[in-house]
């Protein structure tokens, strides 16, 4: 996933992924993340414009500072994004059966 977040921040910039979690909150989340559109044979960046994000259509659902690091649908990873640099930094939590 974080070679996706670098390569999206790099077409779009950092306020171009901040303004798509906005527009994704307001329809319960992203169902795909910057996929390519055909099975992969190399990374995303060297296919630009390959990217593929698909928001949901639920109801709200806002992940925010009070529950981030809640279990939000099985997820076990969370991902930072440095706003000014860029940089991506990838938390794990530990499964629990």
């Amino acid at each position: 996933m974080t070679p996706r977040i670098v390569d999206y921040v790099k077409r779009y910039s950092t306020t171009g992924l901040v303004v798509l979690i906005h527009r994704a909150q307001a329809v319960g989340g992203i169902r795909s993340f910057n996929v390519p559109k055909w099975a992969p044979h190399g990374p995303l960046s060297e296919r630009p414009n390959e990217g593929v994000t698909e928001l949901m259509d639920n109801d709200d659902y806002i992940v925010d500072e009070i529950n981030f690091y809640d279990d939000h649908m099985g997820s076990f990873a969370w991902y930072l994004v440095d706003y000014d640099t860029g940089l991506v930094e990838e938390k794990w939590r530990q499964w629990q059966p």
